[in-house]
């Protein structure tokens, strides 16, 4: 009987690049990750497609089972505005203009930067895709081990009520499908300020969940956490966003007079 944990690794080997619209021409960010050469799906992509319903790649990785370590699903973040768009969001005000130009080491444990990219407005979808079958049973439990603190957290601490409910409907998602065989895609979209959440399976939707609690819960658990459940797809995404706050378009924000 297997067990799916919150885990992931990524290693060393081939380079590849971030794909992103940028107004109306595809840009390729030179930076190359490195990455094992087996972690390269049969399509040639690197935890997922560089689109994915008209958004464009931030990063991602694999996630793992323990202890051998077994590949289950990739996991990557996607955003609906081009780099300039999102970029032009992440600085917008006096007090973001600190993050210009930051890296991926100054953004990785800044939880106030990953709470702004979920609050600030904008649409991010994470897409969850199978690459070894696996019990929605499991999933869920898995997911359920590491939001069930997160969501009484936000009821008892920062006022956001509902959140067992908003679980609760999270996990039938995944007790309902059974089985998922390999190239079975999850998506999760995050709608600005927290206000919904929607679920989708291989395109079909299967939950709109109007939870702030969980949507914090969630985002929480991947990225604005000290402790996220996979490290290493935080790095990566704080990578792509590395990449978008080092934008030459800054240079006019960084250049506006002080209040």
């Amino acid at each position: 009987d297997r067990l799916l944990v919150v885990s992931a690794g990524v290693g060393v080997g081939v380079g590849v690049g971030w794909y992103w619209h940028s107004g109306d021409s595809a840009v390729v960010h030179a930076k190359a990750r490195e990455v094992h050469a087996d972690e390269v799906d049969e399509t040639g992509e690197v935890s997922g497609p560089a689109e994915f319903n008209g958004q464009w790649k931030v990063g991602g990785g694999f996630r793992r089972m323990t202890p051998l370590k077994v590949k289950v699903y990739t996991i990557a973040m996607y955003a609906r505005e081009s780099a300039d768009e999102l970029s032009a969001r992440l600085l917008s005000s006096e007090t973001a203009s600190k993050w210009i130009n930051a890296s991926a080491d100054d953004v990785m444990g800044d939880e106030e930067f990953w709470l702004h990219l979920l609050d600030s407005g904008g649409e991010i979808t994470l897409l969850m895709t199978v690459v070894r079958s696996v019990g929605g049973k499991h999933m869920q439990q898995g997911f359920d081990r590491a939001l069930i603190k997160r969501v009484r957290r936000a009821d008892k601490e920062m006022n956001m009520p509902g959140g067992k409910a908003g679980l609760k409907k999270f996990n039938k998602v995944f007790t309902d499908l059974g089985t998922l065989p390999v190239g079975t895609k999850v998506a999760i979209t995050f709608h600005p300020g927290r206000s919904a959440l929607d679920v989708t399976v291989n395109g079909e939707s299967k939950a709109s969940i109007a939870s702030p609690a969980l949507s914090w819960a969630l985002w929480d658990m991947f990225f604005a956490s000290s402790s996220p459940a996979s490290p290493e797809v935080k790095r990566s995404v704080a990578d792509g966003l590395a990449s978008v706050l080092a934008l030459d378009s800054h240079a006019t924000i960084a250049a506006s007079p002080r209040g």
